[in-house]
Formats: structure tokens, C-alpha cells, sequence
């Protein structure tokens, strides 16, 4: 019985040992240049500006701006039930120029593009289709990203 009831509490303390996450910052180093509002064309699509901001800066042109929020440092548990969230997200805020209306606010994750449109955002009257996160530095607090037509 007490042999029972030992390997009981013992794994029991080994469970409760196990469980928790731990944040993983993101830091990778900031691109050397971006190229602001500038329009391009790479691998088949075109961009209307790419962009690096720091937690709540934001960048406009006429229309339409685009804050960073917030980064989310990702985390790595060591619970077997839980799931690790290994990939950095940004949230972004999309606001209209004059009057900062708040049109959007969506979290995206690193090297994720983002479909506007699928999201409820009025692409065609902004002129703005898409959002790519290119990189994250949860650390330092930026996202550097680019915006599709």
C-alpha cells in the first residue's frame, strides 16, 4: 500500500513539475533597408510599400494607416496536453486617414500573408489587398512587413 501510494505521489509530482510554458522571444536582426511607400513588383506580385514598425508606431499615406499593436512572444510548454505556439504573431491595427476610424485590427503570425478581403476589409476602397509579415522581433518589439494591392 505504502509502495502504491508513494509511486502515486511521486508521479503526481513529477505531472505537476512538468506543466507550464516558458516564452521563446523571437530576435532576429532588423532588415538593413526598407522601402517605405514604395510600389514594386516581386515574384509575380505587387506590393505598395514595405515597412518595419516599432510597437505603436504607425505609418499613412491618404487613406488608410497601419499601427503595430502588439507582438506576441511565442511559448514552448512543457505540459503534454498543451500545445506549443512556436510562431511569433503581430497584432495590427488598419485605421482610416483623417480621423484614425479603426477599420481592422487582426493578429498574423510570421510568414503569414493575410488576404484582407477574407477578413472584412474594404480593399478596393483603400487600395490595399494583402499583408505580409516578412519577420518579428517579439524582444525589441517590430514587425517588418510589406502591403499588396
Amino acid at each position: 500500500m505504502k509502495v502504491v501510494f508513494s509511486l502515486t505521489f511521486l508521479g503526481i509530482l513529477l505531472f505537476m513539475s512538468a506543466c507550464g510554458c516558458v516564452e521563446v522571444p523571437s530576435t532576429p536582426d532588423p532588415p538593413t533597408t526598407v522601402r517605405g511607400w514604395q510600389e514594386f513588383d516581386e515574384q509575380g506580385i505587387h506590393a505598395i510599400g514595405e515597412f518595419l514598425l516599432r510597437k505603436h508606431q504607425s505609418i499613412e499615406n491618404d487613406k488608410f494607416g497601419v499601427e503595430l499593436v502588439e507582438t506576441i512572444t511565442p511559448k514552448r510548454c512543457s505540459d503534454p496536453w498543451a500545445e506549443d505556439d512556436v510562431t511569433p504573431r503581430v497584432v495590427m491595427r488598419f485605421y482610416e486617414v483623417p480621423g484614425k476610424r479603426v477599420i481592422l485590427e487582426t493578429k498574423i503570425r510570421k510568414q503569414a500573408n493575410l488576404r484582407l478581403i477574407d477578413v472584412d476589409f474594404p480593399s478596393a476602397r483603400y487600395g490595399v489587398g494583402a499583408i505580409s509579415v516578412r519577420d518579428i522581433n517579439t524582444r525589441d518589439e517590430w514587425v517588418w512587413f510589406e502591403l499588396w494591392k
